[in-house]
């Protein structure tokens, strides 16, 4: 589920951000880490290209994020998330794309819009 302003497209994450986060487990036998990429615009209204883009994700209660903040001014750590050692970690993926939080000058225009949003797992 995506929450859809005039202004700001998201799915959430911690709380932080309306909407569902998407999600994936990992599993690194000897551990490891995870990042995150800055969302990539795939399709959007001919010419739209957001002021801003982030990424978030999240294991237990630690984020890491890519891309420029806007959300709610919180910005989160840049630094790849440790994948425990041999131990199913769900991953929680919210991403946000627009021109700032609502009332923010230069409205989203109407229409479909699809992001994608990589996730790098490396293990040791």
């Amino acid at each position: 589920m995506w929450f859809i302003s005039t202004h700001l497209l998201t799915s959430g994450i911690s709380n932080l951000i309306t909407g569902t986060t998407g999600s994936i487990t990992v599993n690194c036998p000897a551990g490891g880490t995870l990042a995150v990429n800055v969302p990539t615009q795939v399709s959007a209204p001919t010419g739209y290209t957001p002021a801003n883009l982030k990424a978030v994700a999240q294991i237990g209660n630690t984020q890491t994020e890519a891309g420029t903040g806007f959300v709610n001014n919180i910005q989160f750590a840049t630094t790849p998330l440790t994948i425990p050692v041999n131990n199913n970690q769900l991953v929680r993926v919210g991403m946000a794309a627009g021109n700032g939080a609502a009332g923010a000058t230069g409205a989203m225009p109407s229409g479909s819009y699809r992001y994608t949003v990589t996730v790098t797992a490396t293990g040791n």
